[in-house]
């Protein structure tokens, strides 16, 4: 039963992934220009771009396309940067030790610290201790709140959130849209 459901998980999870990539490719592909054509310069030659369009496989269909690039990421092969010319592969590689690092020592600081913080408020329930730490938990929720409300395509949420239907910019700044 359980590893019927992990079964389940994990498949709706690779078909998130591969829905996702779809998604990005023909949207990049739907993209007004032409990639080797920004890539050289508006300066290039026929010859250059139509070399580049070979090298980069764009003279293909995007469907043939999209299925190199999927056969070379199962493959592990993630391809080169457009701007740099480096693999990219080998990119991630030098930089993924630097963030496992900060993950781990984040990790290492943050759990302890909040589970000796929680068993203290269990212990001292209802008083000032209790309080301290639950205000500062909820000071640290009402920041990322904050936070995220400030991201684009968000207002709605905050006007939901406050009881106001969201009536977009108040044409008055002086008056606030209650």
């Amino acid at each position: 039963m359980v590893s019927k459901l992990i079964a389940q998980r994990v498949a709706l999870g690779i078909l998130l992934l591969v829905a996702v990539s779809v998604l990005i490719f023909a949207g990049t592909n739907l993209l007004p220009g032409d990639v080797a054509q920004a890539v050289l310069g508006k300066s290039a030659t026929p010859l250059a771009l139509q070399n580049l369009r070979k090298e980069m496989g764009l003279n293909d269909p995007a469907y043939v396309r999209y299925f190199h690039w999927l056969v070379g990421i199962l493959h592990g092969d993630l391809g080169t940067a457009l701007t740099t010319k480096l693999n990219i592969a080998a990119s991630i590689k030098e930089r993924l030790w630097n963030t496992l690092f900060l993950a781990f020592w984040a990790a290492i600081v943050s759990i302890p610290l909040a589970v000796i913080l929680g068993f203290i408020a269990v212990r001292h329930h209802n008083r000032p201790v209790d309080k301290l730490i639950s205000g500062l938990a909820r000071l640290e929720r009402y920041k990322r709140r904050r936070r995220s409300d400030r991201l684009p395509g968000r207002p709605a949420r905050h006007a939901q959130r406050h009881g106001r239907p969201d009536t977009g910019p108040c044409p008055d700044r002086r008056r606030s849209p209650r």
